[in-house]
C-alpha cells in the first residue's frame, strides 16, 4: 500500500485515481478529504487542508504506480 497526500484540488486527484485504476496499476483507492496540515513560517501558523489517498497494488505493479506518480507530479508518497 502506498499513501500520498494531494493538494485541496478534487477534480484533478480525481483524474489521477481514474488514470492509476484504468492503467490496471492500482486495485483499490481510498481517499480521505479534509486532512488538516499544520506548519510554522515566518513566526506564523499555517493551516493547508489536503486529501489523503491511500492506493492498494499488487507487488508487481509497484513500480508502474510510482511511475504514474511522477508522470502525475506527485513527489512525495511512502510505501506501508
Amino acid at each position: 500500500m502506498l499513501i500520498f497526500f494531494y493538494k485541496n484540488d478534487g477534480r484533478k486527484l480525481k483524474q489521477i485515481i481514474t488514470w492509476l485504476l484504468k492503467s490496471w496499476a492500482a486495485t483499490k483507492i481510498r481517499r480521505l478529504n479534509y486532512a488538516q496540515s499544520y506548519t510554522l513560517h515566518d513566526n506564523k501558523i499555517q493551516k493547508v487542508e489536503e486529501k489523503v489517498v491511500l492506493v492498494e497494488y499488487t507487488p508487481e505493479n509497484e513500480k508502474k504506480v510510482e511511475s504514474l506518480l511522477k508522470k502525475s507530479e506527485i513527489n512525495e508518497w511512502k510505501i506501508v
